[in-house]
């Protein structure tokens, strides 16, 4: 067995893994480098496979050539995880794509706003928990996480060398708002039935305690959105969050309670929502929908008549300078702010220099404008040190290596393996983007 570590193991995002027994490859995922892409106009992304590698923009799938690669696998569908596949998976024409029913929906989604009506590659949708043979070597499973999109999986590759777990990404979350519970039990099975080797998530690695539960989310997005009603008259109220967080933007339409008529501005909302109402995940009939910028200006000039009537949903919370509301602060989007209005931003930035960086611009800008700021309403989708912790323990992996992040996020998953047992270098194994692993049987 071979594992290529390609993508996502010398930086946060551009995830990309493949796995190899006898001759045949399977892949999972073929994510972008969101702090690249995020700069780039729509023509800098259409640029030659040769070049976006070039700029670290997508994987460097170049170990691959000439493997024969017999499926692509996506473990949900967040840009990191999902962007590149319209890009790359002309490289692999033989090979299906396999994803879960929203994540299916969501890249269908995405080819056509990237100006392609259709991927050429077979999509398979496959359920949860649902075990599917592919090629002579393996077989496939999407295995039910929690997380801060729906249908995310962690990919079980059964092969006869050995059982290959790939969890990126995933928080263990007992009361989530919108999908099922965590499945303890079931991770524990798997475990039981054994694991060769572990890829697993360190992007909150070295942050303590456990990941809170998506239903404190909501409650202190209920609290807010409350008080800003009730705070002032004739203020806008804003809710920036993901635009794939699901059951986060359910949340701010369920605790609106018809108060006010909800609209969405942004293209990824467009996006993200569209495909969740057309699964049942979202009931956005009463909601409006606007991408285009002079769609949004007018509908901007209609709310600043009568702020307290609507409740605006924006793209925007990490401060991507392109985004609706960064346009709003900086002035490029005509809004007459006041002092009584008010942004939430329920997310937390990305651990990222560049991401921590531009959420820093966005709030200066906002408070230049007397603005009243509630950030932090949020919990994150992502597992911290003690989750990690009983992941370990539960699949009880003969090899782990750590994923989703530059070195010291992956050093500290590793310190938390080695309390565990493990030892650094012989089956804890620090990767980077390039790397191929000879897996020994037995």
């Amino acid at each position: 067995m071979r594992i290529y570590t390609l993508g996502g193991f010398s930086e946060v995002g551009r995830n990309m893994t493949a796995v190899e027994v006898g001759r045949e490859v399977v892949i999972i995922d073929m994510g972008y480098h969101m702090d690249k892409i995020i700069g780039m106009s729509d023509e800098e992304r259409e640029a030659p496979l040769p070049e976006l590698r070039k700029q670290g923009a997508i994987p460097d799938d170049t170990p691959l050539k000439g493997k024969n690669v017999i499926a692509i696998v996506v473990s949900h569908g967040h840009l990191d995880h999902l962007g590149a596949v319209p890009k790359m998976a002309d490289n692999y024409p033989k090979a299906p794509i396999i994803v879960t029913p929203y994540t299916a929906e969501v890249l269908k989604r995405m080819a056509k706003e990237e100006g392609r009506s259709h991927i050429n590659n077979r999509i398979v949708s496959l359920k949860h928990n649902t075990p599917k043979n592919i090629g002579k070597n393996f077989s496939v499973e999407l295995v039910y996480v929690t997380h801060s999109i729906p249908h995310s999986a962690m990919v079980l590759l059964r092969t006869k060398e050995g059982n290959v777990a790939y969890l990126n990404d995933f928080k263990i979350d007992f009361t989530p708002t919108l999908e099922q519970p965590f499945q303890k039990q079931y991770f524990k099975k798997i475990g039981k039935e054994g694991i060769k080797v572990l890829l697993m998530e360190s992007l909150r690695a070295d942050e303590t305690s456990r990941s809170s539960s998506e239903k404190i989310a909501k409650e202190m997005l209920k609290d807010v959105v409350n008080r800003a009603y009730q705070e002032s008259k004739n203020n806008a109220v804003i809710v920036s969050t993901f635009s794939s967080h699901i059951a986060r933007i359910k949340a701010a339409i369920d605790i609106n309670k018809g108060r006010r008529e909800v609209i969405m501005l942004g293209r990824s909302l467009k996006l993200y929502t569209g495909a969740a109402a057309d699964l049942g995940l979202l009931d956005r009939s009463k909601v409006r929908v606007h991408t285009k910028r002079k769609s949004i200006i007018n509908v901007l000039k209609e709310v600043e008549k009568d702020k307290e009537k609507y409740l605006l949903i924006t793209t925007g919370n990490q401060g991507e300078y392109d985004a609706v509301l960064t346009r709003m602060a900086r002035g490029e989007y005509p809004f007459n702010w006041n002092k009584n209005d008010e942004v939430i931003i329920s997310s937390n930035p990305i651990p990222h220099p560049v991401n921590i960086a531009q959420r820093y611009v966005l709030e200066r800008m906002l408070r230049e404008r007397n603005v009243r700021i509630i950030d932090g309403v949020h919990a994150s989708g992502h597992a911290r040190k003690e989750d990690l912790r009983d992941i370990i323990r539960w699949l009880n992996p003969e090899i782990l290596i750590p994923s989703h992040g530059y070195l010291a996020k992956t050093s500290a998953l590793a310190e938390v393996a080695m309390q565990e047992g493990y030892e650094l270098g012989k089956n804890v194994l620090l990767s980077t983007n390039g790397k191929v692993w000879d897996i020994k049987k037995g």
